[in-house]
């Protein structure tokens, strides 16, 4: 595990952002992946996020995911990890090496915001893309007010902030200035999501 490449650049003033409600946002890659931290560095300033570590992932090779599956902790086929179903038509019904290694990095990742002082933090992954409503929703939803009534910034209450989902390439997405907040989900969503320490 290590961070590694901040992202800050000049005088940049945080707290004038649309990001100023998180200490810290951390951007998961794997170690040699440059494209895609390229890629991430681009779309992550053009939405304002400069001040950003890139966070050090678990590869799928690592020993660490063939200790997970050898002490069994990797859930088995079946039920469906994804719909619960004994039998599905899920495109990816078995957890692969990969997605155990991305999900270790997550636990990585809240290991090490529980031993800093920070308090809130933004993760996204690098392959991260940004609609181009971005700003407007963000505006709206995750302004401190908004957020303190979640109680994201209380330090004796959990609160997990799902922000985004994959898209397909025909999809169009659109915002009409509202938006709102499914309770209870308990879910990261992998491209981008928020927590608070507790």
């Amino acid at each position: 595990m290590g961070l590694r490449n901040r992202g800050k650049r000049g005088n940049y003033n945080k707290d004038q952002t649309i990001w100023s409600a998180f200490d810290e946002s951390l951007c998961l890659t794997l170690e040699g992946e440059i494209d895609r931290q390229v890629h991430a560095s681009h779309e992550l300033c053009r939405v304002e996020m400069n001040d950003f570590v890139f966070f050090e992932g678990v590869k799928a090779s690592s020993s660490r995911v063939s200790e997970a599956y050898a002490k069994e902790k990797v859930h088995k086929f079946p039920p469906c990890f994804r719909c619960g179903e004994i039998k599905c038509e899920c495109d990816n019904n078995v957890l692969i090496r990969p997605q155990i290694g991305c999900f270790i990095s997550y636990l990585d990742i809240f290991r090490y915001a529980g031993n800093t002082s920070n308090n809130t933090f933004l993760v996204v992954e690098d392959d991260v893309v940004f609609e181009n409503y971005v700003f407007d929703l963000a505006k709206r939803a995750l302004n401190k007010q908004q957020l303190k009534k979640l109680g994201f910034f209380s330090p004796m209450f959990p609160c997990l902030l799902s922000m985004g989902e994959g898209k397909q390439k025909s999809e169009d997405r659109f915002f009409e200035n509202n938006h709102d907040w499914r309770d209870q989900e308990k879910f990261p969503s992998n491209p981008c999501f928020a927590f608070n320490k507790a």
